[in-house]
């Protein structure tokens, strides 16, 4: 039943994002708040970090753990859906991607500066459609990236309770402004990102250019430095193109490697599924 809850979320993110967004108001941003004010975490930022991330994984255990005790399963796999839900996050990049696609046909440079703030989530810095394609494909490729795999490897693994984990470790790093909390946070997510983002890695080459997307993972192995969206970039980039050296400055080029994202993700995802599905019956 657990395996048909992670499918059944998979789908439900990826065909009909706006369908889960109810999941996405549970109120983290106010739970936050309300700790900070509280007097356990006023000028206390650690103790602030950790409660506000550690008081709902473990409400959701107890509930979880009640509720498969007392026999009301069907309502426990209703609160695990929803967990997962929120996990996932809404991110309906399909169409935004087709908005953006939609402008660089047209050419339509003032547009495609405009689409391309809904992925950065503000406005872009880029002093040419080279360097915003640039930019646009990290953003949507680490997007994809954070909304699906490391929440399906912690859902794997931890269950509902990991992957929620790795959700308010996100929706934690948007709301906090403290630099110390921001580090830690930082570090937090780094540690549950970089097993998910090497497998990721993999899977790409399984269902994108093996040899040069294998190449990239091994040599990432070694390199704790490296920020996780550029190795999904530099991913993104060698299982679409392999060896072929990318040109710059080349719209039909941009426009096939955008078209071309959402079917390679997807076919990750596939593999993903079909594994954890092996691992399921196994």
């Amino acid at each position: 039943m657990t395996y048909l809850i992670l499918v059944l979320g998979v789908l439900l993110t990826r065909f009909y994002p706006q369908s889960a967004s109810f999941a996405r108001n549970l109120g983290f941003s106010h739970w936050q708040q309300a700790v900070a004010a509280s007097p356990y975490g006023a000028g206390r930022e650690s103790v602030q970090l950790y409660l506000t991330l550690a008081v709902p994984v473990v409400a959701l255990v107890l509930v979880l753990v009640v509720l498969h005790y007392m026999g009301w399963r069907m309502v426990a796999y209703g609160v695990s859906l929803v967990g997962l839900l929120y996990a996932f996050g809404v991110n309906d990049l399909k169409n935004t991607i087709a908005s953006y696609l939609a402008d660089l046909n047209r050419n339509d440079v003032q547009a495609a500066f405009h689409d391309a703030a809904s992925f950065e989530a503000g406005a872009s810095e880029a002093e040419d459609w080279s360097q915003l394609h640039q930019q646009t494909l990290r953003s949507i490729s680490w997007q994809y990236f954070q909304c699906y795999f490391p929440v399906m490897f912690w859902f794997a693994v931890l269950g509902t309770p990991g992957a929620v984990l790795y959700r308010l470790l996100c929706d934690y790093q948007q709301l906090e402004t403290g630099a110390a909390n921001l580090a830690r946070l930082q570090r937090m997510k780094l540690i549950l990102e970089w097993l998910p983002l090497r497998i990721f890695g993999l899977s790409l080459a399984i269902v994108g250019n093996w040899r040069a997307t294998f190449k990239q993972v091994v040599a990432s192995l070694a390199s704790l430095a490296a920020a996780p969206p550029t190795l999904v970039t530099t991913y993104v980039v060698a299982a679409i193109h392999g060896d072929q050296v990318v040109e710059t400055d080349n719209p039909q080029q941009e426009v096939a490697e955008l078209e071309e994202l959402p079917e390679l993700i997807d076919r990750a995802l596939i593999s993903w599924i079909a594994l954890l599905g092996v691992m399921a019956v196994i």
